[in-house]
């Protein structure tokens, strides 16, 4: 069996940094790899050790492995300035990485996990890219083939292009999670092989354990429930929003919910940082319709939840992704801070949003049952660079001999229960 090797496994703090690192996986697996991860974040942060057990739950062959580096926002002054020095040793090569030679030396082939990674326009992003792809480029190096799994871009400055360039140069192909990150990028990257896919949580697959873990909830949802993820911090969950852009994807939520007042909602809080802004969204919400909330990390115990929903509201893409790969419809809210994967993939799956920096004042539009039947349409037509083998060591016919057609692939089987009515960073 061909092992592959993966950078990164992210944390479990942001739902939707773990449902790309699920998604990973069902693809590796299904192409018939050994797989082992090498986390974010390094031994001494506990995110390490709580992601790893999450992933262990569900997918307990994969091996997983300490990140390099150790970066946690939470250290001591001290703290970070030790683990910033040791760092920058090992990447200057001062200090030898035994453990990132050896992996990268016992895989078959490297692959640069997906997410919102492709960006650079600060000193903090340009450190960021300098750690991310350290082990790539050793891995580029010792002549092992490079992939890079669907990512979108943001903000790129002329040295930050010019670092992004020479990084994207190590990888066989580069994937790219929706179009309008797709065309920006071979704009300003014509030589690159960039190949159009989609994002890597739309693997997700159904599991008895979310089954039953969606079940302990106690969740009553009936047909008139539409679900709603709300989010006021900045790209990488760093700091927040100034006060009037928070204050106008509140509005926009309440202008909605109050020409929908006969539905119950459900504020589903899927990242840590975004628990506070729900609870203010909960009570303002309270004087308008009836509304609950739930908090909930895993993305697949989350993908059941909007499976059983008429509809999401969502600020956040991994939401709305999930809720799309289990045939629920979606509405998004979004600030242009975020770049540009929540229109590129709102866009792609033809679902309606707003910009709220785009200065209109629309309440949002209900998905229609054209856009609701489409959504499976789609999911098949931008995962298909994904169906096929494309990676070293994996033979068509080792992939057809584990019976995967592009119908279960791709989560294109209708669901039960679902009514058809300044280092490596987060990435949703």
């Amino acid at each position: 069996m061909k092992k592959a090797l993966v950078y990164y496994l992210y944390g479990n703090r942001n739902a939707g940094d773990m449902a790309i690192c699920m998604g990973t996986v069902e693809l590796l697996k299904k192409q018939g790899y050994k797989i082992t991860m090498v986390s974010r974040f390094s031994e001494a942060e506990n995110e390490y050790r709580r992601s790893r057990e999450y992933l262990a739950e569900y997918y307990p062959e994969v091996k997983v492995y300490p990140g390099p580096f150790s970066f946690e926002r939470n250290f001591s002054a001290v703290k970070k300035m030790v683990a910033y020095t040791g760092s920058l040793m090992k990447v200057a090569g001062i200090v030898p990485d035994k453990q990132t030679r050896h992996l990268v030396e016992e895989a078959d082939v490297v692959f640069f996990n997906g997410g919102n990674l492709l960006r650079g326009a600060s000193t903090a992003d340009y450190l960021r890219l300098v750690a991310l792809f350290y082990p790539i480029k050793i891995a580029h190096d010792k002549g092992k083939p490079v992939y890079c799994l669907p990512q979108s871009t943001s903000n790129i400055s002329d040295r930050g292009e010019t670092m992004l360039g020479n990084y994207l140069r190590y990888f066989e192909t580069v994937f790219v999670r929706e179009n309008i990150s797709f065309e920006e990028l071979k704009k300003r990257f014509p030589d690159i092989p960039f190949v159009r896919s989609t994002d890597l949580a739309f693997l997700c697959e159904d599991t008895e354990t979310a089954s039953r873990k969606f079940n302990e909830l106690g969740l009553r949802l009936d047909t008139k429930t539409a679900a709603i993820v709300v989010r006021n911090t900045g790209i990488g969950d760093i700091g927040e929003l100034a006060f009037d852009k928070q204050k106008k994807l509140m509005d926009q939520l309440l202008a909605f919910i109050g020409e929908h007042r006969d539905y119950h909602y459900l504020i589903v809080v899927q990242t840590e940082k975004d628990r506070e802004f729900s609870q203010r969204a909960l009570e303002t919400i309270r004087g308008i319709a009836a509304v609950d909330m739930v908090e909930n990390h895993d993305p697949l115990v989350l993908r059941e939840i909007y499976k059983h929903v008429e509809f999401l509201i969502t600020m956040r893409l991994h939401a709305g992704i999930l809720s799309l790969s289990a045939n629920t419809p979606v509405i998004g809210l979004f600030s242009e801070e975020w770049g540009l994967k929540n229109p590129g993939m709102m866009t792609d799956y033809e679902m309606p949003y707003v910009v709220i920096e785009k200065g209109k004042e629309e309440i949002p539009a209900m998905p229609t049952d054209t856009q609701r039947t489409n959504i499976t349409k789609f999911i098949h037509k931008y995962s298909e660079t994904l169906n096929n083998p494309k990676f070293p060591g994996v033979s068509v016919s080792t992939f057809v001999s584990t019976g995967i057609n592009c119908a279960s692939a791709f989560n294109l089987i209708p669901r039960n229960g679902h009514s058809n009515g300044p280092f490596p960073q987060k990435n949703d």
